[in-house]
């Protein structure tokens, strides 16, 4: 009752979004489209020696089409009925080194160490792209998190032959218990850049392929983050659950 009481308030909060993305939608997608255009024509001038910077070409390409699916996904909270989203099958492991890539200058930029477990073998439902925009936001906050000698720990384990248990571990400076409820709510954040949308429409892209999130955290030790991917909406842990939630912890 409290879990089921907790989503349906969650889901109350993320319809907020609404309101908001459909004003502002369109006015993002016109500039991505000036931008995607301009790419296209720089590269058309440089000829032969756009292939100096054909990595950097592509990474600006990549993220502008990242920015369209943020409010694609945005967008579904105000006109859910536009869209469908159908489950396809997913490689956890393999998600996370396709968002390693992209994430991997911030992580040397800061000198974050990164430490990976992937023993997952199952396959679950959803999508590729969406279930890398979840964890690149989940390893930005961790980043954000940490301090000198910070490591964040990716590990993945099958969980009861049909799903995957994912869990991102920071050694940072962990969440107020006063505020760790609050952490899903849209337009909550307490960073100055930030824009308090990350967890939230992480939490509704999960919620729609039946995957559950939850988070654990001690001032002044860390935050994990654990992921249930499941053909089957997250029941509660019972005790056969015990072990490999220890050990992924």
């Amino acid at each position: 009752m409290k879990r089921t009481r907790e989503q349906l308030v969650a889901k109350e909060k993320l319809a907020a979004i609404g309101e908001l993305t459909a004003g502002i939608a369109h006015e993002i997608n016109n500039p991505t489209a000036v931008i995607l255009g301009n790419m296209d024509l720089i590269t058309d001038e440089l000829g032969e020696n756009a292939s100096l910077v054909e990595g950097e070409t592509r990474l600006i390409i990549q993220q502008v089409y990242r920015i369209r699916a943020i409010i694609n996904n945005l967008l579904q909270y105000s006109r859910p009925s536009d869209f469908q989203n159908h489950a396809m099958p997913v490689d956890v492991n393999q998600v996370i080194r396709d968002t390693l890539v992209l994430v991997q200058h911030d992580l040397e930029r800061k000198e974050v160490e990164l430490k990976l477990d992937l023993r997952s073998t199952n396959w679950v439902g959803g999508n590729h792209q969406q279930y890398q925009q979840v964890l690149i936001n989940l390893i930005v906050n961790a980043m954000n998190a940490l301090s000198d000698n910070g490591t964040i720990t990716l590990r993945t384990r099958d969980w009861k032959n049909k799903g995957v248990l994912l869990a991102v571990h920071d050694n940072g400076c962990g969440i107020e218990p006063s505020v760790l409820p609050r952490i899903f709510d849209p337009f909550f954040t307490q960073t100055n850049s930030g824009t308090g949308l990350g967890l939230s429409v992480s939490y509704g892209i999960l919620q729609r392929f039946e995957a559950e999130i939850e988070v654990r955290s001690r001032v002044g030790v860390g935050s994990c983050f654990y992921i249930w991917f499941s053909p089957n909406i997250y029941k509660d842990l019972t005790s056969d659950d015990a072990d490999i939630f220890a050990e992924i912890a």
